[in-house]
């Protein structure tokens, strides 16, 4: 049996897979260690949507080739697995042939554990089949109170800029008793709060079951106290989805819909197949259903041809809709994808020119939406002591806990007893940067 240590960037299925293997590798009765110098073998569970991620994996190996040649008891191996494997993966192998045993990609990643007893093998396991096997989602090994549950695996749209049906092919759903089950399951494993995840969630369809008759079933039959989704594409979202959170306390009032760029021109580009006009209508409709909902989203600026112009409407847009929480890039050039053919990529410095612009805006709206929220009450899921406790309240005795409250907001609170892993009511009193600070009622 081997002494593994996982090490996962990207998405949060990614997270959800490596939660996954880590519980598979522990029942076969291996040892997950902490750090990766105690192990034997480092699985690194790779991102390939932006090249930072993946440059931050080639900076990874280049510590554990020297790690390894320090080490004069045991070699180090590694296994190299998800999206970047399926893109870039044979390169990196070649260039890291000495400690980069495994290449595996992003279909059914828990058979790596058949080759695990044998790297001299040199395994290579990428593309998809025919089959895609899901696996039981676990709880959260960094919040045991949460969990991430896949109800689908890969994308159908195809947009200019994106490389995930390349790295993880086209969508597959998962049973919808099988998805019915594992929530239960988890729950009673102590899981409080559920997050669905699918690539484009409301496409969800098995046997003529739909998004909502999931979203529904899991609330009123999984005992979970909080439900939530990801991600919704603009285009199939379903209002359905919103009425439910008027009709179930345990879904969550937090929508992610990413627009991308508030410019239709630059939308068709990017082949997201809806405008901005249509786009703006959604909110507003989904704004009626639910007045008090939070939402979010991802932008891109900077994406080929875009002007000046063309970025200012992204910026009345994000005005317009005043989002709580965003994601915000500027366009880096993916391999594989037709945009990086594009003619007229925009300079590297008017790219972080308007994305400066842009963070700022944001920083300027999310003040104001959460001075909105001071007196309000509501619910929080306590998750993580804040790092600043033991400055604050030295004194004391007491410790500053953070948590999310219903809609997604992040909230502190000051308490002498260990507040991590419960859903309380909570008074939203103040405002401080991103967060507002609570207290317990």
């Amino acid at each position: 049996m081997a002494k593994l240590f996982f090490e996962t960037y990207g998405c949060q299925m990614n997270l959800a897979e490596a939660d996954s293997l880590v519980t598979k590798s522990e029942q076969r009765g291996h040892t997950i260690v902490e750090c990766p110098e105690d192990a034997d073998i480092i699985i690194i569970n790779t991102c390939s949507v932006r090249l930072t991620a993946e440059n931050h994996v080639i900076g990874r190996l280049g510590y554990y080739r020297m790690l390894n040649k320090e080490r004069h008891d045991r070699d180090l191996r590694i296994i190299l697995m998800g999206c970047m494997s399926e893109n870039v993966g044979l390169e990196v192998k070649k260039q890291f042939s000495d400690i980069v045993s495994i290449l595996w990609g992003t279909y059914n990643k828990d058979l790596f554990l058949d080759y695990i007893e044998d790297l001299v093998v040199k395994q290579e396991s990428l593309g998809f089949g025919a089959a895609y096997s899901f696996m039981p989602a676990t709880p959260s090994k960094e919040y045991s109170f949460k969990a991430f549950l896949p109800i689908s695996h890969g994308c159908n749209k195809h947009c200019s800029y994106c490389i995930v049906p390349k790295v993880r092919g086209l969508e597959k759903n998962r049973d919808f008793q099988e998805i019915i089950d594992n929530a239960k399951q988890l729950v009673d494993e102590g899981v409080k709060e559920l997050c669905l995840l699918g690539q484009t969630i409301d496409t969800y369809k098995h046997e003529g079951k739909r998004l909502p008759d999931l979203l529904e079933t899991i609330a009123r039959q999984s005992g979970a106290e909080r439900i939530t989704f990801l991600t919704s594409h603009p285009r199939e979202f379903l209002y359905e989805t919103i009425e439910l959170m008027n009709t179930y306390s345990n879904m969550m009032p937090f929508l992610h819909l990413p627009f991308q760029s508030g410019n239709s021109r630059i939308l068709k580009l990017m082949k997201r197949n809806y405008n901005i006009e249509e786009y703006l209508e959604k909110v507003e409709n989904i704004r009626k259903i639910r007045p008090d909902i939070i939402l979010s989203t991802d932008i891109i600026v900077g994406f080929p041809t875009e002007t000046e112009a063309e970025f200012e409407d992204t910026l009345k847009a994000f005005k317009t809709v005043r989002y709580n929480e965003a994601f915000m890039y500027r366009y880096n050039t993916r391999p594989n994808t037709p945009a990086e053919n594009f003619e007229g990529q925009v300079d590297e410095e008017d790219k972080l020119r308007r994305l400066d612009i842009l963070v700022r805006t944001h920083r300027g709206i999310m003040s104001e939406l959460l001075a909105g929220q001071i007196g309000s009450k509501t619910t929080a899921l306590f998750d993580r002591e804040s790092k600043y406790s033991d400055k604050i309240f030295a004194e004391t005795g007491q410790k500053q806990y953070l948590g999310r409250t219903l809609n997604n907001t992040v909230c502190i609170v000051d308490s002498s007893v260990d507040l991590r892993g419960n859903v309380l009511a909570v008074e939203l009193y103040d405002s401080l940067n991103a967060v507002m600070k609570a207290k317990l009622i």
